[in-house]
């Protein structure tokens, strides 16, 4: 699985005998009013019951339960283990602490991504139901929503997320996002990078690479969508005709600058490199045909894209749009 996002609960390894814990620390969110500490990874966290109670069923029940006299404490305090990464618990306690910081308009995705991990296991609604919608905004269920997000002046598709950081790797923290937690988000977009999925990527923190299981619904995916285009022929068969549009194509006389042939051009390149049509790689402006004949373009793919775009989960091994529920 890629390495930018944490995997859940930190993997304990036995130590040989003269190999020392190491010391345990206090963290910078550390109330001295707090009635609670949280300690993740030998890290404590002194917070309040009534923050944690007021956003978290879990909490509310643990506070209820009664403590044995002889309980650990600090200061007076209770202490909770938690076993979870130190990070997580650090950005969860930080939108805890400053509900405004989920109105800014983006995050980093580890941040989103600990909050989703641990506002579903400790029953944060609330914060869940934010981060979530973050992760499933920029990864839309419907075409038109899709084309939305990606369609820059019907000339050109181009993608930069608005709800969370980009960075080196984002796809596959996606995969592993909508994987770890069964949330919609299909990795669509990586779907095309044969390279990123067989070699993985180059990032600030290391070389990331795709588990093994993930490289081959990937795989398996782009074969499918390869072969769903050809059975469209819809889809392609105006790439190799001759026909022009019947508003009348204005570069007819122009030869071998003509949109006939620059079709049958873009026809070989996808034919030689085993391109993907659709539903991602044909914007609603073709740069290399006139305006008639892009008008006649646009209106013979939408319908193709529509029926492709609603197999689209089945190609990475998920059920259809309208079964596709997030479990949580």
């Amino acid at each position: 699985m890629a390495q930018f996002l944490s995997d859940g609960p930190p993997i304990k390894r036995q130590r040989p005998d003269d190999e020392e814990e190491p010391p345990i620390t206090r963290s910078e969110t550390w109330h001295a009013d707090g009635s609670v500490v949280l300690l993740a990874e030998r890290t404590q966290f002194r917070v309040h019951w009534s923050v944690l109670c007021k956003n978290s069923a879990f909490f509310q029940e643990m506070q209820s339960l009664p403590q044995p006299p002889s309980q650990d404490k600090i200061e007076g305090c209770p202490i909770v283990e938690l076993h979870d990464s130190a990070v997580d618990v650090q950005h969860l306690l930080d939108v805890l602490y400053d509900p405004l910081l989920f109105s800014e308009q983006k995050h980093p995705l580890p941040f989103i991504a600990a909050i989703i991990r641990l506002g579903r296991k400790y029953d944060f609604k609330n914060l869940l139901a934010a981060a979530v919608q973050r992760l499933t905004f920029e990864n839309p269920s419907t075409l038109e929503e899709y084309g939305q997000l990606t369609m820059k002046d019907d000339k050109s598709i181009a993608y930069t997320p608005t709800k969370y950081h980009s960075h080196i790797g984002m796809n596959f923290d996606i995969i592993d996002c909508s994987r770890e937690w069964s949330i919609h988000p299909a990795p669509m977009r990586l779907s095309s990078h044969i390279d990123a999925i067989l070699n993985g990527l180059n990032g600030p923190q290391g070389h990331i690479i795709l588990s093994t299981e993930q490289q081959h619904i990937l795989l398996t995916a782009h074969r499918k969508i390869i072969d769903a285009q050809w059975s469209h022929p819809e889809l392609w068969l105006w790439l190799g005709s001759d026909s022009s549009s019947a508003d009348g194509c204005t570069t007819i006389a122009q030869g071998n600058s003509s949109c006939a042939q620059r079709k049958k051009l873009v026809f070989r390149q996808l034919l030689v490199r085993n391109y993907s049509l659709v539903p991602f790689r044909m914007p609603g402006r073709q740069k290399f045909l006139c305006d008639p004949c892009n008008r006649c373009h646009v209106k013979i793919m939408a319908n193709a894209r529509k029926k492709l775009w609603d197999d689209l989960p089945t190609f990475f091994g998920l059920p259809q749009w309208a079964d596709l529920k997030n479990d949580l």
